[in-house]
């Protein structure tokens, strides 16, 4: 079993049982399923997660992580970085002082999530199969109003 980082919440593994139509009985694949909990927008949690992706192995990551989320950033998040880049900029050469936290927050809405580069990249590199499980309705009633 891998080790967790001390900044994931893990959960205990256990096996799951599967099903088929032409066995009369579930047959026990002792596989495991593992939970992870990260803090969106921890600046170290991507080198955790790599860590802790390349340690367990998995074949197959699922991520809450909406397909409407992954195309809306895809398709204007570099032109929503670089207006509020651009915006960020004029304000500061205004002198007017500007929230780092809130700036962080605003870049995160815009950007991949760190969770999803850091699972597309593992997949890539491992054969692995990555599944977006978020419901595209939430995630376009929060993110269409920037587009």
């Amino acid at each position: 079993m891998p080790s967790f980082p001390a900044s994931f919440r893990a959960f205990d593994t256990f096996p799951l049982a599967w099903y088929s139509s032409a066995m009369e009985e579930p047959r026990d694949r002792r596989e495991n399923v593992f939970m992870l909990g990260v803090i969106h927008g921890d600046r170290g949690g991507k080198a955790l997660l790599d860590k802790w992706l390349e340690s367990a192995g998995p074949d197959m990551v699922s991520l809450e992580f909406s397909h409407y989320g992954l195309t809306f950033r895809q398709a204007l998040g570099g032109q929503l970085r670089q207006k509020a880049a651009e915006t960020i900029n004029e304000l500061r050469a205004e002198g007017c002082r500007i929230d780092e936290a809130g700036l962080d927050a605003l870049f995160s809405t815009i950007d991949l999530p760190l969770e999803f580069v850091a699972a597309s990249e593992y997949c890539d590199r491992s054969g692995a199969r990555l599944f977006l499980v978020d419901m595209d309705r939430f995630s376009e009633a929060n993110l269409s109003h920037m587009g």
